[in-house]
């Protein structure tokens, strides 16, 4: 997202930073409202960039409280878990670095979600590699629009984020490339359908584009 954490999907081509930029749940904290905006099922996604285009696959399981999203993109595959909390729903990421801890900040209660309301989330990731990477999105619901998709047609609710993220490397490791690009403010918008989640986001200083082709309950 990005709404979301979606600055975070941007820093790598891995299934687990597009899965997570593929499901913004606005799921209802009390009462975990998660039919809102991430129902279960599956997802299958088209993506393009100038790298050129992959499908992401996204099934998304109830369990209590939570969701389990498996995503699978170019033959990788990971899984989240969004738990229900008192701000909102967030995100749970297993790895196998023992070192390495997730925090991929929230997201806000469905009877939140109208046109006007605005709000931010900060992440953060360390132990991976002895890097820390910080997150801060803002993010607005600006408009709601119908959107067309391969997969249908969809009354939607249009979010705008920015993501700033910064990168702090451990003593001695000198910057690369990867991580002065990571030293960044990136915009995305992000359509999002009731029942569904996301039919379709963009991010220009990236050139990508993600847009649903097909939901199965």
């Amino acid at each position: 997202m990005t709404v979301f954490p979606a600055g975070l999907a941007r820093s790598s081509g891995s299934a687990l930073w597009l899965g997570i930029f593929a499901l913004p749940s606005l799921a209802q904290a009390a009462t975990c409202d998660t039919q809102a905006y991430l129902a279960a099922g599956t997802a299958t996604y088209q993506m393009a960039s100038p790298a050129g285009k992959s499908t992401l696959v996204s099934k998304a399981v109830m369990k209590g409280n939570s969701i389990q999203v498996t995503s699978t993109v170019n033959g990788t595959t990971s899984a989240i878990f969004w738990n229900c909390t008192a701000k909102g729903m967030t995100a749970n990421l297993p790895t196998g670095e023992a070192k390495a801890t997730f925090d991929l900040g929230f997201l806000p209660p469905s009877s939140a979600w109208k046109v006007g309301y605005s709000w931010t989330s900060t992440g953060k990731i360390s132990g991976m590699a002895g890097m820390t990477i910080t997150t801060m999105t803002r993010s607005r619901i600006v408009a709601s629009e119908r959107i067309t998709t391969p997969a249908g047609t969809f009354p939607t609710l249009r979010v705008e984020s920015s993501t700033a993220s910064k990168v702090q490397l451990p003593p001695g490791m000198q910057a690369s490339a990867m991580s002065k690009a990571m030293n960044s403010t990136t915009n995305s918008t992000a359509w999002y359908a009731r029942g569904i989640g996301t039919v379709k986001s963009t991010s220009p200083e990236g050139k990508f584009t993600m847009t649903l082709i097909k939901f199965v309950r």
